[in-house]
């Protein structure tokens, strides 16, 4: 209608304008804003209940590049171009883990074998404090029951003995139990199949011994892995071997994971104790080890190289030592596997961290300043475009997390930490003044250093809750005491070490680091008694992280007081974790396990002898230490009756649950009772219950679910399950059937 025109031509020139501002002021943190478009894709992406098509995907960029193309040559067009640009944004986010996932060829294995005779070559070997954990690829693996043969996998398999002498590029025969690695424990819990879907991981396995055995005749039918990869493997082992040498206690398996980024042979008390106290962040290779020893490798090649006056006064010395700063790093990153995806996901902060460094010393080369906000988005987008699935895993989050909001929350603080500065180092120029300047300095690099610790904290908080359920309390403490030690003392040990062990003097500087590792762990260990050092608590739901999310990032990319908008985002998740609703019964996707929710709220299990994994997870999730179990409750509890441990009847919130968990064939009265739990055989209740059928779950239906929640209420049973919860994605393990119901 001609009325209304004009006042929606107003509109959209407002909207427009808004938009066009919001942009200018936002102009230096685009980068930032580019970053954060690639992951809303990626989310969008991996949030999918089926898996979308590769040409649905790139359909979609190429439709939002057409419409930017459109808003730049169409004034009419021109209020649409920032939408335009964000869904384009976006939507190549998505077409990026698209792509990435297509490009994936997974062979999981399709069911559990026994003592199945496997060839292979051997990729990577790491220290386990029992036996060791190969990687092999290719492999050979015989199917004895069927006389067929799979070949072509990628197996991680656990080996008690005969791994002493194994080599990266050995070929190996042994025997061992494999399964394909296992969905969720729980519906919304970690997808440890998913992650090894995207380390190209086919199956996982347990091996008493292996055997050293000769490479193959036709060698050309063998894939053979990347040179530079395989090189560094080996040398990574050198280098473990060595130190295991000369420090065989818990300290060389710390200093194995400081040098090599090798975390497996650490005790699970001292990664107890280095997780409770904060510190576990120094076990991988991260920006505190790839800055340290870049930058030692940039001043002591600076110093150098002014130690020569004739070069010093016709090349440009700090460019020079920016080039081997660069390589110095690269080498350093290649040493500590970041040139393959990791099954644990641990190489990420190794490889953001060196994207950061390359950018860094980039920017030093061209005259340009190295540390901005632009330096941590730029590596963002590279690590987006190159593994998408970093983005949803822990150690990418927490990683960008603390360095963003160390940058941000510095750079805000800029004017009043330069004024303090100054002020703590103003002393008069004499013997007295330069002590006290030097007092100064040292007050102000302590409150820095407190500082960092609180703000990465703080940003990491989130990720932490919603990742481990748990919060550490002292952290700040800890890592004021061991940050300082591994900068001034660990990493240049390391360093010396590393450049002298082809000379053969290196050992004395093991020693060094050795006694610096012990100093770790004691602080570690000391740190995890204090009284609650962590605190842990329930399961968060997605929506909440995400909304934590949200507020940091304003928070770091706001403006004046604007930026307390984002606290709205800490209070949701604060909010999300409250009104979190805990599960009346959890079964395991193998149906062995099973867990009810007692009067008390405390969670208690058929076993604590099976599937630990499993049972520490629901235990992590619920906020709960230990768990008793049926058989220690039987008769002592109203609502628990078990004619032995695995076959009981429950009262759980008024209605009656029955489960069996034995194979043992029998009858299962279907009266009285409104669920039935039967996951290893197969029952069927006829009519003669009447309108009161019981749901019953068995063994027809729990490879369709896997992992199942329940929640159960006196009007209702409500059922969660895994495989709704992971869709139909390439990773997943369940039936394409499988989904969760009601029964009301």
């Amino acid at each position: 209608m001609p009325q209304f025109s004009v006042p929606q031509q107003l509109h959209v020139s407002r909207l427009a304008a808004l938009l066009t501002e919001l942009a200018a002021r936002q102009r230096i943190n685009w980068p930032c804003w580019l970053a954060i478009g690639l992951g809303t894709g990626i989310l969008f992406y991996f949030a999918a209940p089926t898996e979308p098509s590769l040409q649905f995907a790139v359909g979609l960029t190429a439709v939002c590049g057409m419409l930017v193309l459109l808003a730049l040559g169409w004034q009419p067009f021109r209020p649409a171009l920032w939408p335009c640009l964000i869904l384009l944004v976006v939507a190549t986010g998505f077409a990026a883990a698209s792509l990435r996932t297509t490009s994936m060829t997974p062979h999981f294995l399709d069911r559990t074998l026994y003592a199945a005779p496997l060839f292979g070559r051997v990729v990577q070997v790491e220290p386990l404090p029992a036996g060791a954990r190969l990687t092999l690829a290719p492999v050979w693996l015989e199917r004895r029951a069927t006389g067929e043969t799979a070949s072509g996998l990628k197996l991680q398999v656990t080996v008690l003995t005969g791994t002493d002498e194994l080599q990266p590029g050995d070929w190996v025969r042994l025997r061992a139990d494999l399964h394909s690695p296992s969905g969720p424990a729980a519906p919304g819990a970690f997808d440890f199949r998913r992650q090894a879907f995207f380390s190209g991981i086919d199956g996982m396995g347990f091996s008493y011994t292996a055997r050293k055995t000769a490479a193959p005749s036709d060698m050309s039918a063998v894939q053979q892995t990347n040179w530079i990869s395989g090189w560094a493997d080996r040398l990574r082992q050198r280098i473990g071997q060595r130190i295991a040498q000369i420090l065989p206690d818990e300290s060389g398996a710390l200093a194995i994971a400081l040098v090599v980024g090798n975390q497996t042979a650490l005790r699970k008390a001292d990664m107890s104790a280095m997780r409770d106290s904060g510190l576990s962040h120094l076990l991988s290779i991260s920006g505190l080890h790839i800055s340290l020893a870049a930058g030692l490798v940039f001043f002591c090649s600076r110093f150098l190289l002014a130690l020569i006056p004739w070069l010093a006064l016709r090349i440009a010395a700090k460019k020079w030592a920016a080039v081997f700063g660069l390589l110095g790093a690269t080498f350093y990153a290649v040493l500590a596997g970041a040139a393959e995806p990791s099954l644990s996901g641990s190489v990420v902060p190794t490889q953001r961290s060196l994207f950061m460094v390359l950018i860094a010393f980039t920017a030093i080369i061209l005259d340009r300043s190295p540390i901005s906000l632009r330096l941590v988005a730029w590596s963002a987008v590279i690590l987006l475009l190159w593994q998408p699935e970093s983005l949803i895993g822990p150690s990418f989050q927490m990683s960008f997390a603390a360095v963003f909001a160390l940058i941000a929350c510095f750079e805000a603080l800029r004017p009043s930490l330069t004024a303090l500065r100054q002020y703590l180092s103003a002393q008069p120029v004499d013997i007295a003044g330069r002590f006290l300047g030097y007092g100064g300095y040292m007050l102000f690099w302590l409150f820095s250093l407190m500082l960092s610790s609180v703000i990465a904290s703080l940003a990491t908080a989130p990720f932490g809750l919603y990742h481990f359920d748990r919060l550490q309390i002292y952290g700040i403490a800890a890592n004021m005491l061991a940050v300082p030690l591994t900068g001034f003392w660990l990493m240049p040990a390391a360093v010396v070490a590393l450049l002298l062990m082809p000379l053969g003097l290196d050992a004395p500087f093991w020693q060094l680091l050795g006694w610096g590792c012990e100093a770790v762990l004691w602080i570690g260990r000391g740190v995890q008694h204090w009284h609650h050092a962590v605190i842990a608590v329930p399961a968060m739901p997605s929506w909440g992280l995400l909304a934590a999310s949200a507020g940091l990032i304003w928070i770091c990319l706001g403006q004046g007081w604007h930026r307390a908008i984002g606290l709205a985002g800490v209070a949701a998740m604060a909010l999300s974790i409250a009104t979190m609703i805990t599960p009346d019964v959890l079964l395991s996707e193998s149906g062995r396990l099973i867990a009810l929710r007692d009067p008390q709220s405390q969670l208690t299990v058929n076993s604590n002898r099976i599937e630990k994994r499993v049972r520490d997870t629901w235990l992590r999730r619920q906020a709960q230490a230990k768990s008793g179990t049926f058989g220690q409750l039987d008769g002592q509890a109203a609502w628990l009756s078990c004619s032995y441990e695995d076959d009981c009847l429950v009262d759980v919130n008024g209605r009656k649950v029955r489960f069996d968990l034995g194979r043992i064939p029998g009858d299962i009265p279907c009266q009285g009772v409104d669920l039935i739990i039967v996951p290893q055989r197969r029952i069927a209740c006829d009519q003669a219950a009447g309108a009161n059928t019981p749901l019953v779950i068995d063994q027809r239906n729990i490879a369709q679910t896997g992992a199942v929640a329940l929640y159960i209420s006196g009007a209702s049973i409500r059922m969660e399950t895994a495989a709704k919860a992971v869709g139909q994605r390439p990773w997943s393990a369940f039936d394409r059937n499988g989904q969760g119901n009601d029964n009301d």
